[in-house]
């Protein structure tokens, strides 16, 4: 259950619930208007609605994720919250001992581990950041491997056989192409960090946050990636750039081919035409004509024959 913490006011009423729960009942900030009765007080407050801010507020909920801290209910006791950081980094211990030893054993291990390429998911300049799944793998005995991108650090464990990890990543940039590096040993391997974050903030949100209290005019001056936009922008105008540019040679080299070739194709086409049209005339009549001339071929030969008689 997540707490809001108000500034005490100058005057407080009784209330049952403090006695029985001190430790779970905050004060909130009445706003109350006072006139003076006598050896009393009368006061029209109005009330805080408590659970309209919990449930309308996402921010005002549990989990709260950051990048560096994640805010949870415990599971045994879901009045407690719970820090948990999701990525620990590595340290260096350096140890100076006054005493003598007469035999030191000295144990090195060699792995090496590998973590292939990753794809960012999420926003830049956003408060929750961006997450990337990796699985790291190992030559040896399972160990702890150590990431660095840049300026951040992560530290993951690592298997024979894979093992998946989550590592929140915050950038101030749309394109992430990050090459970083990982170690668990004295060698060192690399992979890449590749994704197209999104911008999430909007001046609504902003505007809230600021008069809510919860941010200020400062930390909510963050720009979006004019250049990220920019490279978009002159992507899709090359491409319509270029489709303009093939729709007007088409429309160019149409019409002059029209202009020197037009007159040859009609001519052309209108005496195919005519050609057709007259094989076509021809095919009937001789269709028609040819049964004519066999009638009278055998009309003639049967006039001949009775003259014969």
């Amino acid at each position: 259950m997540a707490i809001l913490l108000y500034d005490v006011p100058s005057m407080l009423c009784t209330c049952g619930a403090r006695k029985t729960y001190p430790n779970n009942v905050q004060d909130s900030m009445s706003n109350c208007l006072c006139e003076p009765a006598e050896a009393k007080v009368n006061c029209l407050c109005s009330d805080l609605n408590i659970t309209s801010v919990f449930e309308s507020e996402v921010e005002n909920r549990l989990p709260i994720r950051r990048p560096w801290l994640n805010f949870y209910a415990a599971k045994d006791d879901p009045s407690t919250v719970a820090a948990t950081v999701p990525s620990l980094v590595t340290a260096e211990l350096l140890v100076h001992l006054k005493d003598s030893f007469d035999k030191t054993v000295i144990k090195v291990t060699e792995s090496v581990c590998k973590v292939n390429n990753a794809i960012l998911q999420g926003c830049y300049s956003c408060p929750q950041g961006a997450i990337a799944n990796i699985t790291c793998f190992t030559n040896g005995e399972p160990t702890i491997a150590s990431i660095r991108c840049h300026d951040h650090i992560f530290t993951t464990p690592c298997h024979r056989e894979g093992t998946s990890f989550t590592i929140i990543y915050g950038s101030e940039k749309a394109r992430v192409h990050q090459e970083c590096e990982v170690s668990c040993g004295t060698t060192i391997t690399t992979f890449e960090l590749t994704g197209v974050l999104q911008w999430t903030r909007t001046i609504h949100g902003t505007m809230k946050r600021i008069v809510n209290g919860e941010s200020n005019v400062y930390d909510e001056i963050v720009l979006p990636d004019f250049l990220h936009i920019f490279d978009v922008m002159v992507t899709w105008y090359k491409t319509i750039l270029i489709v303009a540019a093939c729709l007007i040679i088409a429309i160019v080299i149409s019409y002059v081919f029209f202009w020197m070739f037009g007159s040859r194709i009609l001519m052309g086409g209108a005496k195919l035409l005519c050609r057709v049209i007259y094989g076509a005339i021809m095919l009937c009549l001789c269709s028609v004509s040819s049964p004519m001339k066999a009638v009278l071929r055998a009309w003639k030969e049967r006039s001949l024959a009775k003259k014969r008689l």
